[in-house]
């Protein structure tokens, strides 16, 4: 796979959710930290995220493909299967998060 083609979720993910994102964001609520970035970075990077996110559900990965792609490839260290949601189930809702609560165009 390209990771190139998702250079903003990568970004994303690298930067909110590193190895260090329940210090930095003072909480271990994945929900907070979408929240935070929603607040805080350009309208151009949530609509690429978002964008990418959509791009990415759309090949219809398996979840084994996904679990790849965020916790190897994207630099992330938040691991939704240890709440009990499933890999592709926690990118739809981080997309849908964006999507519905960040994006000016959805206030």
């Amino acid at each position: 796979m390209n990771t190139e083609k998702y250079e903003n979720t990568f970004q994303f993910f690298a930067g909110y959710f590193n190895q260090d994102w329940c210090e930095e964001h003072k909480s271990h609520n994945p929900d907070d930290v979408i929240k935070e970035f929603c607040n805080v970075e350009p309208e151009e990077f949530k609509s690429a995220v978002a964008y990418e996110l959509e791009q990415y559900l759309y090949e219809k990965p398996t979840e084994a493909e996904a679990t790849r792609f965020l916790l190897e490839r994207m630099g992330c260290f938040y691991d939704p299967t240890k709440s009990g949601v499933s890999v592709l189930k926690w990118l739809n809702h981080v997309k849908i998060k964006i999507t519905t609560n960040c994006l000016s165009t959805n206030e």
